[in-house]
């Protein structure tokens, strides 16, 4: 009765107490075995991290992406994003057709890569000036006198003369303007300032535009009630709307499945080691009349004490990876992240703790005193 009372009320120190027995009478081991477990917190961690990095970064990628026959339609609706508050501010927006492309952009955020030339000036971009980006295939289906002094002497796009500054990618020969307007600020072959393709009066039946940050749920319901809003909408696209996390942290965490089952399989063994280790200790609390669901309690608090130390060095370490490759190609978590991810691995465990240790709880009490004392 005395041994039964001392263990209720002092669970916790006599946990500790054998865990720091463990590092004491069984270094080797502890130390290997707390080395596996915070690579393999550790590998789950990054490759969690990852996924979300590339999650982020294929959403920052998106445009918000709408069409229409209607071009009062799609004028309407960049009328309703312009001058809407609530919005994230806009680092591009375009209005295009299948021919030609008018773009605005807004701030430092927006790079476009231009092979050759420049792309347009602040001042050119709010004069509205005649200046034209063309596309190597654009160039190519002009008559070859004037492919010859297009860069001195300019060019005529709809019966307008323009001045050409620089080329843009030649990705528009193979896609069509509507399969690169969800991820391209200019999916045509030329493009020009936006205030010049509205001044010339241009029927824009496509528009895109790209936010500085990610949009809120209040926010992409908001897109959705502004393009529902319109009719004659053929189709649209909203950031965010075809993008799950946990799609993207599956299909991570698959590419790398054989490092995590190495994990596992390295966890399940250092659990088992553990209970193999500690089996004799507990068999003898059994005997001398110690509850089940005591004895099964301080199993689960040594390995809870086990996980907790290599999931603190785990994120030692993590600051120190994510230190140097953070907005390369990992993003840190959450804190609720860790919390969840620390919960799963000690579940595991628990689990394959549980498994291990059926047998010698669902033993009668009568135990053999010599088998228990030789081993």
């Amino acid at each position: 009765a005395f041994f039964k009372e001392r263990i209720s009320g002092t669970m916790i120190r006599l946990s500790l107490r054998n865990f720091m027995k463990l590092y004491r009478f069984h270094r080797l081991f502890a130390v290997l075995s707390t080395l596996c477990l915070i690579f393999s917190m550790l590998s789950f961690i990054v490759l969690t991290e990852k996924a979300v990095y590339i999650y982020n970064d294929e959403r920052a990628q998106e445009y918000l992406f709408a069409e229409s026959d209607d071009p009062n339609t799609i004028l309407s609706i960049y009328e309703a994003i312009s001058i809407d508050g609530k919005l994230p501010p806009l680092v591009s927006i375009s209005l295009f057709n299948r021919e030609i492309t008018g773009i605005d952009f807004y701030g430092d955020d927006f790079d476009l890569y231009i092979p050759y030339g420049r792309f347009f000036s602040a001042e050119e971009m709010l004069q509205g000036s005649s200046v034209a980006l063309l596309s190597l295939e654009y160039v190519r289906q002009l008559p070859q006198d004037q492919i010859d002094q297009i860069w001195e002497n300019g060019l005529s796009i709809e019966s307008y003369h323009f001045d050409a500054v620089g080329g843009i990618s030649d990705i528009g020969r193979y896609f069509s303007p509507s399969e690169l307007g969800t991820s391209y600020p200019i999916p045509t072959l030329v493009g020009i300032p936006l205030k010049t393709f509205l001044q010339l009066g241009l029927q824009p039946t496509m528009i895109n535009c790209r936010f500085s940050q990610f949009l809120t749920e209040d926010q992409t319901h908001r897109l959705e009630t502004i393009m529902q809003s319109q009719l004659g909408l053929r189709s649209f696209h909203i950031p965010g709307m075809d993008k799950r996390i946990d799609s993207t942290l599956a299909e991570t965490l698959s590419a790398y499945s054989l490092l995590l089952l190495i994990s596992l399989i390295a966890t399940s063994t250092i659990v088992l080691s553990l209970y193999e280790d500690e089996r004799r200790r507990y068999t003898i609390y059994l005997m001398l009349g110690a509850k089940k669901m005591t004895v099964y309690s301080l199993m689960i608090m040594n390995l809870i004490m086990l996980h907790l130390t290599a999931y603190g060095i785990a994120l030692v370490l993590l600051a120190i990876i994510n230190s140097a490759f953070e907005s390369i190609f990992l993003a840190s978590l959450p804190a609720v992240w860790h919390i969840w991810i620390a919960l799963g691995m000690v579940s595991f465990s628990c689990i394959i703790i549980t498994m291990r240790t059926l047998p010698l709880l669902l033993r009668n009490r009568k135990f053999d005193r010599n088998k228990v004392v030789t081993g």
